[in-house]
């Protein structure tokens, strides 16, 4: 691959390498895993061999076990005083397949599910990293009625 980059204002030569990294989730599947679930294609990245609706990718980002259902990894729940008390669990990125890589969660919220775009963050709930620490946030309920999303990815 050749990449170029212009800049009119420079008038020197330069040169450079650009590498582009690939996480490899051989590692984690190894650890997941036998060797004849993955010969059968149970460990491919967009099976769900525990049929819970998450791909062995997704769980694999989101540092769960792809051979056991699991709920939904935000928990909603009405509290006193208008509010709603939002709960998950922040798993840090650790064992096969993780190396060098940090997991991080953002809360988001929208109005209306049918525009996928508006997602838009929680102000102070985002960029939390992921350490093995219960997450627990408490936000006004009431109007307007807003959705909430945990997104979870590794850098």
């Amino acid at each position: 691959m050749v990449a170029t980059i212009t800049d009119p204002n420079y008038t020197g030569a330069a040169s450079g390498t650009l590498v582009i990294g690939t996480v490899s989730l051989d590692p984690w599947r190894a650890s997941q895993f036998t060797a004849g679930q993955i010969a059968a294609g149970q460990a491919a990245d967009n099976a769900d061999p525990d049929g819970d609706g998450f791909t062995n990718y997704d769980e694999y980002v989101m540092g769960i076990n792809p051979q056991s259902a699991t709920p939904q990894p935000l928990a909603i729940t009405p509290t006193s005083n208008n509010k709603i008390s939002l709960t998950f669990f922040a798993r840090s990125a650790t064992g096969g397949g993780y190396a060098g890589l940090t997991r991080k969660y953002d809360l988001q919220q929208c109005t209306d599910l049918a525009e996928s775009d508006s997602w838009q963050p929680v102000a102070g709930h985002t960029n939390i990293v992921g350490a093995g620490q219960t997450v627990i946030i408490t936000l006004p309920g009431g109007a307007p009625t807003l959705f909430y999303r945990l997104k979870v990815r590794l850098e």
